[in-house]
């Protein structure tokens, strides 16, 4: 295996491990920040439904890392682990938790200003939509000149 890339050495599990271990620990400490101000939770739907979208976040980001984990103390080289996730369409189980984190911080940015929630829509939206058009033309730039070589 000394000539295959470990699928714990590979960029995709170092990123998705940091992303998933942000939001998990975000999601945590959601709830703990949740226990000084409970009685809000009754008044307000936002809030309410920016703890449900936490508490799917927790679930699915833990379960995700701890899949992730899984495959690296196994040494599985990164293709092997990649047809994993390919096959069995992991991809958005790895993403839903993240996914979940985002909706419920917008629900929370609600709960405390519509004005800065509907912000954050637009900004995000506009940012996604950048995003993608630059890693578009990057990968088009890096195609064109790998035809060149």
């Amino acid at each position: 295996m000394s000539d295959k890339i470990r699928f714990s050495d590979s960029g995709f599990m170092k990123w998705k491990e940091a992303i998933l271990t942000a939001v998990t620990g975000a999601s945590f400490a959601y709830f703990l920040a949740l226990f000084s101000g409970f009685e809000q939770l009754k008044e307000s739907d936002f809030l309410h439904f920016a703890t449900i979208c936490m508490a799917m976040s927790l679930a699915l980001s833990t379960a995700a890392l701890l899949t992730l984990l899984n495959i690296k103390v196994r040494e599985e080289t990164d293709s092997a682990a990649r047809q994993v996730f390919t096959r069995y369409s992991w991809i958005g189980f790895v993403v839903s938790g993240p996914i979940a984190f985002v909706l419920g911080f917008e629900f929370l940015i609600l709960h405390f200003s519509v004005a800065a929630g509907v912000v954050f829509l637009v900004v995000g939206a506009w940012a996604g939509w950048a995003m993608n058009t630059f890693e578009e033309q990057f990968l088009e730039k890096l195609k064109s000149e790998q035809r060149r070589d």
